[in-house]
């Protein structure tokens, strides 16, 4: 045992840093909101779709977040890995999109507001700002034929 209590205090020591680090993480999103979306009149499956990206700040914690009529998602939940993953916190929409038309994404902001989407094409419009000159104002936009997968992009 004489000789091996420097990897014995190595190994505690990680042991001791990774337990204090998950324990600390768990404690915290305890603390995060639960958001529910209740029902005053009307019917409740018409929000079954609706996904509400938002974040919630106070003074200590920040946290992404999606509010669906049946849960609330919080960034800070979700694994390293999934948090690695740009495109897994995004809506369902985007990465429906994203699977079938990857080449047309590419280098493309993924939120659903830039996207419109009907059974001929995709387009997607962004407004890129400059920070030298918040002046001029482009309005880029790209549209995907989905049949032929001809892309056309111009600049307004």
């Amino acid at each position: 045992m004489g000789r091996y209590w420097k990897l014995v205090i190595l190994v505690t020591g990680i042991v001791v840093v990774l337990g204090t680090f998950f324990i600390q993480t768990t404690l915290a999103n305890l603390a995060l909101p639960e958001f529910d979306i209740k029902k005053v009149t009307g019917d409740l499956a018409e929000i079954d779709p609706v996904i509400i990206n938002g974040y919630y700040e106070d003074r200590i914690v920040r946290s992404d977040m999606w509010i669906t009529s049946k849960e609330t998602v919080h960034l800070n939940e979700r694994s390293f890995f999934e948090r690695m993953n740009d495109l897994q916190f995004h809506s369902p929409l985007v990465q429906d999109l994203y699977k079938n038309n990857r080449s047309f994404l590419r280098g493309k902001n993924f939120y659903s507001g830039t996207f419109i989407e009907n059974d001929e094409q995709i387009i997607y419009v962004s407004l890129p700002w400059d920070q030298t000159n918040d002046t001029a104002v482009q309005v880029e936009i790209a549209i995907l034929d989905k049949q032929s997968k001809e892309e056309t992009l111009f600049q307004l």
